[in-house]
């Protein structure tokens, strides 16, 4: 049910003009009082990349347009906070208006859902290049698993977005200031990338917590969404989902600035993983393009890379993970028999991966994302009905089956041999 009454909590967060790269680091404390049960959480997030030449004329930004960005929830709330970030871009931007409301269908709002957005109490937000931006709080009451919608306005050319090339969600475009509008009507344009907003957070219990999905294509997928299904039909685990997957993405190395791949697993971890706010958990499922890259790519770090030094990068997720005070589960590496850059070698590779994943218990927990997906007649590949077509990703029965592997007793307890305040 929608909150009708009640738009903006008066709280601030500092300046509206944003101008470091720690978002937080001004704002005003008076934002994180909530009553003694309640935390702040992220219900929804995009892993932020470059633009890539993939987006076309997107690539260069926008002027005097609306975005009209579509993004699901995972878990609900009663209050919600929006996070921007300019983190790629090459100038100052504004955006002079932002609201926030409940998708009804298309590029329509549900009524009575729409809401202004505000920072320090201004309806306008500066964000300075390689900068973020925390909203003030916002009285709207979201479900579980509801498609919200993040209106952005700027008058002036904002220069290339910061961008999440896949969205598996369609957004859209309207030409001038259309934030104030509920009717889809003049959102002429669509478009499957999420640019600018990196995160949706809500108010819940203090309990509750975000388990964050790590990785790439595999995991920057729907199997997340099916995940925080099962989640939400588990009241014993109160947690959402969070995902952190950037399609091409490695665990060593970072990719050309125009692939959409994204900077590596290890560059990123801080501020798409440990830095989400009521982050507890992490499922981290990389490593098959550090593996696959080599055979097809020109680039000599992927030629090169060993499972050794794969496995290297997992132990350091792993070790920064737990100081960081979170759950790290291991998923194993899918099958990719038939896929474009499979190997023999890179085989090897990936089962000498699955090796260490499984029994060497650095790991909080194993989720074994290949026993769930392999044909077991031919090991190597993926399952005929799990497979999407290319014999690396899954299809959408795949994702399901993923989902469905996740022991969600391991969302539960504390880490093995460590101990919490």
């Amino acid at each position: 049910m929608l909150k009708i009454s009640g738009a903006v909590a008066g709280l601030t967060l500092g300046s509206p003009t944003i101008g470091t790269s720690t978002a937080q680091s001004d704002r005003d404390p008076r934002a994180d009082r909530l009553n003694a049960n309640q935390k702040w959480l992220t219900t929804w997030t995009a892993s932020p990349h470059e633009p890539s030449t993939a987006l076309g004329d997107d690539q260069q930004g926008f002027a005097d347009q609306t975005l009209r960005l579509i993004a699901p929830t995972s878990r609900g709330g009663d209050t919600v906070r929006v996070r921007l970030t300019h983190r790629y871009g090459d100038r100052t931007v504004t955006f002079s208006g932002v609201t926030i409301g409940i998708r009804e269908a298309g590029a329509t709002l549900a009524a009575g859902s729409l809401r202004p957005v505000t920072f320090g109490g201004s309806r306008s937000v500066t964000v300075r290049a390689g900068a973020k931006a925390l909203s003030d709080p916002v009285d709207l009451s979201v479900a579980p698993e509801q498609d919200l919608a993040v209106d952005l306005y700027a008058s002036d050319p904002t220069g290339p977005p910061t961008t999440h090339q896949s969205a598996r969600k369609t957004s859209y475009i309207a030409d001038g200031d259309r934030t104030g509008h509920r009717s889809g009507n003049g959102f002429s344009r669509s478009f499957p990338s999420w640019f600018f907003v990196e995160g949706i957070e809500v108010t819940a219990k203090k309990r509750d917590s975000t388990v964050v999905c790590f990785g790439d294509s595999i995991t920057d997928s729907v199997y997340p969404n099916y995940l925080a299904g099962r989640l939400n039909d588990h009241s014993s685990v109160p947690k959402a989902v969070a995902n952190a997957g950037i399609g091409g993405n490695r665990v060593l190395h970072d990719s050309p600035p125009d692939s959409g791949f994204g900077e590596s697993a290890l560059a990123r971890l801080d501020r798409d993983v440990l830095a989400q706010t009521g982050a507890s958990d992490v499922i981290f499922l990389e490593g098959i393009n550090d593996i696959g890259f080599g055979a097809t790519s020109d680039d000599d770090t992927a030629a090169t890379v060993s499972a050794e030094e794969i496995i290297h990068g997992h132990k350091q997720i792993i070790a920064r993970a737990h100081a960081a005070d979170l759950n790290i589960f291991g998923a194993t590496l899918t099958p990719f028999q038939g896929a474009p850059y499979y190997s023999e070698a890179g085989e090897e590779k990936r089962q000498t991966v699955n090796d260490f994943i499984r029994t060497s218990s650095e790991y909080d927990g194993i989720i074994d994302f290949e026993k769930a997906l392999r044909d077991p007649n031919r090991p190597k590949r993926i399952r005929p009905k799990y497979d999407s077509g290319d014999n690396l990703h899954p299809s959408d029965a795949g994702y399901r089956a993923m989902a469905n592997a996740v022991d969600l007793s391991l969302l539960k307890g504390k880490p093995r041999n460590r101990t919490r305040e």
